[in-house]
C-alpha cells in the first residue's frame, strides 16, 4: 500500500517565489532492485503507482542509479530486465544517473568496468531510442539537452524549475577498488569525467538564471569521503577525496544563485534531509530512499512560498530530518 507519511517543508527563510507559479511534483527513485524479492516489491509499487496516476500525474521521474547488487554479474540480460522494470515504474519519462553497481563495481565479478560502461550501459539507458526526449512527447519540449560525450550529463526545463543530472558515483567517483583491465586508462577516463562534470554544473547554474528553484542529482552520497584526503589532482590519482572540487563548486554556484537547490542523490543510509548544506543557506540535500530499504520519494516545489516539500512512497518509511554529519 502507498505511503504518504512523510511531509516536510524546508527552507521557510529562503527566497519566496512567485505566487501565480504552479507547483511542481516530481518521482526521485534509485538504488533497487537489489534482490527478487525487490524486484517484485517495484513490480506492486508500480502498479499502485499507475493507478493513482490516473488522478495524480506525475510529470517525470529520476532515478539516481544503482539498478542491482553490487556484487551481482553485470550481463546484458540482468541490466536490460533491471532498465525495463525501471523505466516502466510510471507512465512518464525517467531520466537516468548511473550508480557504481551499474559499472564501476563490475570487476568484482570479472567484469571490464569500461567495457559494461561502453557497450551495455550507454546503449542501454543512452541510445536515441531510449532517450527520454526522444520516448515521450511531452520531454521534448522541455529544453532538455546533453553534455557532448558524456551523455548521462543531462539537463531540462519543467515548469519554473531546472533540472540537472550528473554522472558522480559512489567507489571514490571509479577511482577506487579497479581490479580488472589497465589502471591508468580507467584513471583517465575519470579524469575526464572530472573536468567535464565542472562544466556541465556551470553550464546547468547557467541554464537556471531564470528559473525559481534548481534540481540536481547524482548517484554518490558526498559526505561519505574521509575529509582529511588529499585533493585528487593530475598527480594524486587515488587514495584522494574525489568529491572535493564538485563540492567546492556547487557550493560557489548555489551561493551565487541565491535561489532554492536541492540536491538529490542515493547510494547510503539513511534516508534524511540537511538543509544548509556546505554551509549555503538555500541548499538542501535529500539522502533519497533506497538501498535494502526500497522506497521512492515524491518532491513538490510550492511556488506559493519556495519551499520543498518530500512524501515518502512504498515500503521502508524510515525517515530522520536530520542527516549524520558522515554517511555510512
Amino acid at each position: 500500500m502507498l505511503k504518504a507519511v512523510i511531509k516536510t517543508t524546508l527552507l521557510s527563510a529562503v527566497l519566496t517565489a512567485n505566487a501565480m507559479a504552479a507547483d511542481t511534483h516530481f518521482l526521485v527513485f534509485g538504488d533497487m532492485p537489489y534482490n527478487k524479492e525487490q524486484f517484485h516489491q517495484m513490480q506492486a509499487l508500480s502498479v499502485e503507482l499507475k493507478a493513482r496516476d490516473a488522478a495524480h500525474k506525475l510529470p517525470f521521474g529520476i532515478f539516481y542509479g544503482d539498478t542491482k547488487a553490487g556484487g551481482e554479474r553485470c550481463t546484458k540480460e540482468r541490466l536490460t530486465t533491471n532498465r525495463d522494470l525501471i523505466l516502466g515504474m510510471i507512465d512518464a519519462p525517467v531520466f537516468f544517473t548511473p550508480g557504481d553497481n551499474d559499472w564501476t563495481d563490475c570487476d568484482r565479478g570479472g567484469d571490464d568496468e569500461l567495457h559494461i560502461l561502453d557497450t551495455v550501459l550507454r546503449p542501454l539507458y543512452f541510445s536515441a531510442d531510449m532517450l527520454p526526449e526522444n520516448r515521450f512527447e511531452e520531454a521534448a519540449n522541455w529544453q532538455v539537452a546533453r553534455q557532448p560525450r558524456f551523455p548521462e550529463n543531462v539537463r531540462w526545463r519543467y515548469g519554473d524549475i531546472q533540472f540537472g543530472a550528473l554522472h558522480i558515483l559512489a567507489t571514490g567517483n571509479g577511482r577506487e577498488e579497479i581490479t580488472v583491465g589497465n589502471v591508468a586508462e580507467k584513471l583517465d577516463r575519470v579524469d575526464a569525467r572530472d573536468a567535464a562534470n565542472l562544466e556541465w554544473l556551470a553550464d546547468i547554474f547557467m541554464a537556471a538564471a531564470d528559473s525559481k528553484a534548481l534540481v540536481l542529482a547524482i548517484h554518490t552520497d558526498p559526505t561519505k569521503t574521509d575529509d582529511s584526503l588529499p585533493s585528487c589532482s593530475a598527480d594524486i590519482r587515488q587514495n584522494c577525496h574525489p568529491y572535493r572540487d564538485f563540492l567546492a563548486a556547487l557550493e560557489g554556484h548555489t551561493q551565487n544563485y541565491g535561489k532554492p537547490v536541492l540536491l538529490v542523490h542515493g547510494d547510503t543510509n539513511p534516508y534524511c534531509v540537511q538543509e544548509g548544506y556546505l554551509g549555503a543557506q538555500n541548499l538542501i540535500r535529500l539522502n533519497a530512499s533506497g538501498d535494502y530499504h526500497p522506497g521512492m520519494t515524491e518532491v513538490r516545489f510550492a511556488a506559493q512560498t519556495g519551499t520543498f516539500s518530500f512524501h515518502h512512497l512504498g515500503e521502508g518509511d524510515s525517515f530522520e530530518k536530520t542527516c549524520p554529519l558522515k554517511g555510512e
